[in-house]
C-alpha cells in the first residue's frame, strides 16, 4: 500500500542516514538506546549497538546521560537485551546522575535534574531562584519502574489484558531473590524467584484463563524439576516443552 512504501522509505532513509552498523547518529546513550527501542536497528546490527549502549555507561562511570525521554529507551533496551546488572548498577550507584543518588541525598520524589536542589547547573531558572525547578518529575520513574516488574521480576504482558504472559527472571541482574507480583484483570500473575546454591528456585502463579510461555534463563542446566517432577527438556503436568532458544532459555507453555 502506499502508507507501507511511505513507512519502508522513511526506514531506509534512517539508516542510510545514521545506521553506523555499531552505533546510531552517535555513541551517545540516547541515540542508541532510542532506537534500539523502536525497533529502528537491524537484527544483524542490534547486538553491536547493544554493546556500544553498554560501553557508553561503562564509559559514564556507570551513570545515566539520558533525559527524560532516553531514560524510558534505555531500560527498555538494555532490559530487552537481558542487561539486567548493567541496569541494576546505574540505577543504584551513589554517584551523581542516578536514582540511588537521589535517593542517597533525600529525594522522596524524582526531580527535573540530576542535580540537588539549590545547586548551581543547566536549569531553566537563575541559580538563586533552582531549588523551585520541578522536584515531581514522576515521568522519569516510567523506565525503571516498569523493568523491574518485566526485567527482574520477568512478566511480561504479550497478550491484551494479560491474556498471555511471559515469564523469564531476570538472573543476569546477579540479585540472590526478587519478588515480584501484578493484580491483573485475569488475577494474580506473581513471579518469586531465588538463587539457592547456584540454582534458580522459581514460584510462578499464572491467573485463570491466561495461557503463559516461562522462560527458564539457565543455559547449563541439567535437570529442570516441577512440583518435583523431572521436565528437563520434556513435557510434564500441564506443562509442554517448547525447546531452547539461540541464547540458552528453556522455553515451556502453561494454559
Amino acid at each position: 500500500t502506499e502508507l507501507d512504501a511511505y513507512l519502508e522509505n522513511m526506514y531506509q532513509a534512517l539508516q542510510n542516514t545514521y545506521n553506523k552498523e555499531t552505533y546510531f547518529s552517535t555513541e551517545t546513550q540516547t541515540a542508541n538506546a532510542m532506537t534500539l527501542d523502536f525497533e529502528i536497528v537491524p537484527p544483524e546490527n542490534k547486538e553491536a549497538v547493544v554493546q556500544t549502549l553498554v560501553n557508553a555507561v561503562t564509559n559514564a562511570n556507570t551513570t545515566i546521560k539520558t533525559g527524560v525521554l532516553g531514560t524510558k529507551s534505555i531500560y527498555s533496551a538494555l532490559g530487552e537485551a537481558n542487561q539486567h546488572k548493567t541496569l541494576l548498577d546505574m540505577t543504584i550507584t551513589p554517584e551523581k546522575c542516578s536514582f540511588g543518588y537521589m535517593i542517597d541525598n533525600g529525594a522522596t520524589t524524582l526531580w527535573e535534574y540530576w542535580d540537588k536542589a539549590g545547586e548551581t547547573f543547566n536549569s531553566n531558572l537563575t541559580p538563586g531562584n533552582a531549588v523551585w525547578d520541578s522536584q515531581n518529575h514522576a515521568m522519569m520513574g516510567g523506565g525503571p519502574a516498569t523493568w523491574m516488574f518485566k526485567g527482574l521480576g520477568g512478566i511480561t504482558a504479550t497478550g491484551a489484558g494479560y491474556d498471555e504472559i511471559t515469564y523469564r527472571p531476570g538472573v543476569e541482574s546477579e540479585l540472590e531473590y526478587v519478588d515480584t507480583s501484578i493484580d491483573t484483570l485475569k488475577g494474580l500473575a506473581e513471579s518469586n524467584w531465588d538463587i539457592v546454591d547456584g540454582d534458580l528456585v522459581w514460584d510462578v502463579t499464572v491467573p485463570a484463563n491466561s495461557t503463559a510461555t516461562i522462560k527458564i534463563p539457565m543455559k547449563d542446566a541439567k535437570t529442570i524439576t516441577e512440583s518435583g517432577n523431572d521436565i528437563f527438556q520434556k513435557d510434564g503436568n500441564g506443562i509442554t516443552y517448547v525447546g531452547q532458544e539461540e541464547n540458552g532459555d528453556y522455553v515451556y507453555t502453561v494454559g
